[in-house]
């Protein structure tokens, strides 16, 4: 009876420990993930931003480094309305910022004067846009944050169009 219960006991310190095991295991493998997502959702926001600065017809500088505020043709109208005098009255503005939760967010104003505000991505800690004025290139960078506060800035550059001094 004496040696079942100590076999009992001993095969149950093993399971203990391999459990512990398992669950160190696990929480190592959430945080490499949830690192990961932040830095996706990074990266998706920032092509995001770049693609719509490429095909932007104007950028206002004078509200950098916090936001980007941009113009674009709105895809709505009709295509004549691009090759008009007043073309620049089909344009939508759009305005990337970061709230205080650390969302970044999109919003769109129309020709209208209607507003449309989408969540771009969660988790953004920091945004800095500049003007590189030898390049004229555009350098946006946001940082982004896992859920044990560790940063990760994600850069890039691109080269606009026009951009409103």
């Amino acid at each position: 009876m004496l040696e079942s219960l100590i076999t009992v006991l001993l095969v149950m310190l093993v399971f203990g420990l391999v459990a512990d095991l398992l669950i160190g295991a696990l929480r190592v493998t959430r945080f490499e993930r949830q690192k990961v997502e932040a830095a996706e959702a990074g990266q998706l926001a920032l092509s995001r931003m770049l693609c719509e600065v490429r095909e932007a017809c104007r950028i206002d500088s004078t509200v950098f480094p916090n936001e980007l505020v941009l113009f674009k043709f709105d895809a709505s109208k009709t295509l004549a309305a691009r090759s008009e005098v007043n073309r620049y009255l089909y344009t939508l503005k759009v305005r990337y910022y970061r709230d205080s939760q650390g969302t970044l967010l999109r919003d769109v104003l129309d020709s209208s004067g209607a507003t449309s505000t989408y969540v771009v991505a969660d988790g953004i800690q920091g945004m800095q846009i500049g003007l590189d004025t030898v390049t004229q290139n555009l350098q946006v960078s946001l940082t982004t944050a896992d859920t044990k506060g560790q940063l990760r800035v994600i850069s890039s550059e691109v080269a606009p169009l026009a951009v409103l001094p």
